[in-house]
């Protein structure tokens, strides 16, 4: 479907959980937050009610985050069952990959179409440092995991923060260079606990990855659905990406909407306002969800006012949210 500025709205991201088994500084405080009752969050049955209205005005991506999505129970099952509905398209998943190495077989078998896992340094004081968990092995394991059962559709994210250590770009890139997967950099989001840290340019971070392995090459194709740029240098298996919300506004083509765990519709990322779709989806059929949901989505604002406040500055943590 098409919103009011004529963009095509395809792509949605639903938060199965607010809850993480990780506390990263630019996300959540380190005691953790007042968590959500079961009862609280949409039950998957719901989910999938919803993703068959949301396919029928257009929308068939489906991105599925958290919190943390792998702490919920039955996600591969879900998955299976999402990509059962006719008329999707594509099923993905955005992990930490605590988890990832125990469920890799049960993911790959329900059928997944892409995993993005975030990893923010491959130094383990600093994973300590930026995660509070003693994590970084069991990470690292779960990739490694995935790449042995021949798992090819797999891509890092990560946030550079300040100060930015060369020597921890240049690992975070040698994993693209070593393996066949995509390293991508994302700019940091000035929402939640964000807001207390600086982020790193891409022009910072392709000078140090240019005077180590020399001038990469732009890379005209698309890998996923998002609006990362991508580079590729000599002899690397996979790519280099790069995310930039702020210094490379993309809004003018912005093809995404966010479902909260407890059934917030949210329009974009940076606005506190969307409507709350948890109390009719069991009222109206699944077409009438579709269109109550154009509705709503027809008025999803022109542009983010990211680094400006505004009365509807968004002041939810990134995983009340939906990473």
């Amino acid at each position: 479907m098409k919103d009011r500025y004529g963009r095509v709205i395809d792509y949605v991201r639903i938060s199965l959980t607010d809850r993480c088994n990780l506390r990263c500084i630019y996300c959540m405080p380190e005691e953790g937050i007042e968590l959500l009752k079961h009862e609280d969050i949409l039950r998957y049955e719901e989910i999938l009610k919803l993703c068959s209205a949301f396919i029928k005005i257009g929308i068939s991506t489906f991105k599925l985050t958290g919190g943390e999505p792998l702490v919920r129970k039955g996600v591969p099952e879900f998955i299976r069952e999402l990509k059962a509905l006719p008329g999707t398209r594509e099923v993905t998943l955005t992990t930490n990959g605590v988890l990832l190495g125990k469920m890799a077989n049960e993911l790959v078998d329900s059928g997944i179409d892409r995993i993005n896992v975030s990893l923010d340094t491959m130094d383990a004081e600093e994973f300590r440092r930026l995660t509070r968990f003693d994590k970084i092995d069991t990470v690292l394991d779960g990739i490694d995991k995935l790449i042995k059962l021949g798992y090819e559709n797999l891509k890092i994210n990560t946030v550079p923060i300040q100060p930015i250590k060369p020597e921890d770009i240049i690992k975070l890139a040698d994993l693209a260079r070593n393996k066949p997967i995509s390293v991508r950099f994302i700019e940091l989001m000035p929402i939640g606990e964000g807001t207390e840290y600086s982020g790193s340019s891409s022009e910072l971070i392709m000078s140090i990855l240019e005077d180590k392995y020399g001038l990469a090459k732009a890379y005209q194709g698309k890998l996923g659905n998002g609006p990362a740029n991508y580079v590729k240098f000599d002899k690397f298996k996979g790519y280099i990406g790069f995310i930039e919300a702020l210094n490379s506004k993309f809004c003018g083509s912005c093809n995404r909407i966010r479902l909260s765990s407890t059934g917030f519709l949210k329009l974009c990322l940076h606005y506190d306002y969307g409507v709350d779709i948890s109390g009719f989806i069991n009222k109206l059929s699944v077409d009438e969800l579709a269109e109550k949901l154009a509705e709503i989505i027809y008025d999803k604002p022109k542009a983010h006012m990211l680094g400006h406040k505004t009365e509807h500055t968004e002041n939810k943590r990134m995983n009340q949210i939906g990473g």
